[in-house]
């Protein structure tokens, strides 16, 4: 029984060692069977098919091991008016049953040494068809590619291009591109890296599934100079950047494309606008925000924006709920330089009748603290004087009272404006510091406010000294005791400006 056993397996391991040798033997000769003329005419006339242009190359190889792979060289693409693109080399792993029957499927493709240039259209009229979703027709697109080509892996080597863009005659050149692709099944994968004219360096790496768009994208911009990239893309605005470097990273999670999370953080180190003269390049040193949608519901969560020029820290957050039409904004500033920060605002929002408004009043000056608060039914509706609540201090200010030859300094103390749809009104608290001491209340606009409103917190009084009251009519002035040192509220008899 045993001699039996020991007989059977020394049959089938004489078997299998005859296949194994017959199959080496195939893959040897397999060159021989196969019409590599065919096989070249094959694919000439698929790929030509498939781009809707003309395909050439000088030779094919077909190489066995370690995998079957038919070598492409000296491969060259060419779409009238689009696209002209060479490569030195370029793989096509194939499956191998489907060659021997003449049929090319392949699995992965890889390109080295691409030089060339595309001209980039803007889409005509879509095919007219069912209206679909966005995440419909993203979910459609990745269903075709993975009937398409099934699981097959692209990567590209050493690629410089020129991107053109429509008719236009300015080239965007694109250096040492490195690209790796994995399409469906199995989640789609992405991984891109180069530079070029615009930025010194960019990556983008990401992954998403097919079946319910779950994946990640991350971007890495250094060095990315955006007044050339606007250059190129021949756009043009009032206040379009002349010269700027911006360093950027965003980092997105998509749960679906209705739900998307994400953060930014980076720095600005130079950025000059157009029309920006007699003020410093802005420079941002760093800033981090996090962003996220869901559903109608979007917030930004500004962590910091430390600006060196114009001097000052922001922080804050914004939602919109474009369903509930609600919209609100809280910000936050530190270490306000109020002189610089003047000069950009006037230069970049100073038709606006807020910044206008306030900056008109306060010239100079530093701000420790600064709070803004708005709500409104849509974002136009943001940054009204009258539905906003602005808390913060000042040191050192120079104020310039309206519709008065009058410029006060070394101003110091706490500003407060309530919010009211009743109340058109806004008005500066603060301490005078100047030949005397005294206690200067003034407004932007609205009605004479009551005087026995009184100061709101019970703190510690301070020596008599000038008071200034301003109303439409003028200033008056007495001498009287200052209202409780600190406090954020309203004094005795503050007044109004129409």
């Amino acid at each position: 029984m045993a001699k039996g056993k020991r007989s059977l397996l020394k049959i089938l391991a004489a078997v299998v060692g005859a296949l194994l040798v017959l199959i080496v033997v195939a893959l040897l000769l397999l060159p021989r069977f196969i019409n590599m003329e065919s096989v070249r005419g094959k694919i000439l006339a698929q790929v030509s098919q498939q781009v809707r242009g003309q395909v050439d190359f000088h030779r094919v190889d077909l190489r066995l091991f370690p995998s079957i792979k038919v070598v492409i060289h000296g491969g060259r693409v060419r779409i009238p008016s689009t696209l002209d693109v060479s490569a030195n080399t370029l793989q096509v792993g194939i499956r191998f049953f489907p060659l021997l029957r003449g049929r090319v499927e392949p699995t992965s493709i890889a390109i080295e040494e691409v030089r060339g240039w595309a001209r980039l259209r803007s889409g005509g009229e879509g095919r007219k068809g069912p209206s679909l979703s966005m995440e419909e027709k993203v979910k459609a697109f990745l269903t075709l590619l993975s009937s398409k080509t099934p699981g097959l892996k692209v990567t590209l080597k050493g690629a410089n291009l020129v991107l053109y863009r429509g008719g236009g005659e300015k080239g965007l050149p694109l250096s040492g591109v490195e690209a790796k692709i994995s399409l469906p099944p199995g989640r789609l994968k992405l991984s891109v890296s180069m530079t070029s004219s615009v930025v010194s360096s960019l990556k983008v790496g990401g992954w998403l599934e097919p079946e319910d768009l779950k994946g990640e994208l991350d971007v890495d911009l250094g060095g990315f100079q955006l007044h050339k990239l606007l250059h190129w893309l021949s756009l043009s605005f009032p206040r379009e950047p002349t010269d700027s470097l911006v360093n950027l990273s965003v980092s997105m999670e998509f749960q679906g494309l209705r739900e998307v999370k994400g953060r930014l953080k980076g720095s600005v180190p130079r950025l000059l606008l157009k029309g920006q003269k007699g003020i410093p390049a802005i420079e941002c040193r760093s800033f981090n925000a996090g962003f996220s949608k869901i559903g109608s519901a979007w917030q930004v969560i500004l962590k910091e924006l430390a600006l060196a020029y114009p001097g000052i820290r922001l922080s804050g957050r914004f939602f919109m709920d474009s369903a509930g039409e609600s919209v609100s904004l809280t910000l936050k500033g530190e270490s306000v330089d109020v002189s610089s920060v003047r000069k950009v605002a006037l230069f970049l929002a100073g038709s606006h009748s807020t910044v206008e408004k306030i900056f008109h009043i306060v010239r100079a000056g530093e701000v420790p603290s600064i709070i803004f608060e708005d709500r409104a039914s849509s974002p136009k509706d943001l940054g009204k004087l009258e539905s906003m609540v602005i808390r913060g201090s000042i040191r050192n200010g120079i104020i310039v009272v309206p519709k008065e030859l009058l410029t006060i300094k070394d101003v110091g103390g706490r500003v407060f404006t309530p919010r009211a749809s009743s109340m058109e009104r806004v008005w500066w608290v603060a301490w005078v510091t100047q030949d005397s001491v005294g206690h200067l209340e003034t407004g932007f606009k609205g009605q004479r406010l009551s005087s026995s409103s009184g100061s709101r917190c019970g703190c510690r009084p301070v020596p008599a000294s000038r008071y200034f009251e301003a109303s439409p009519e003028g200033w008056s002035s007495s001498l009287r005791d200052q209202p409780d040192e600190g406090c954020e509220g309203s004094g005795p008899g503050k007044a109004g400006f129409g």
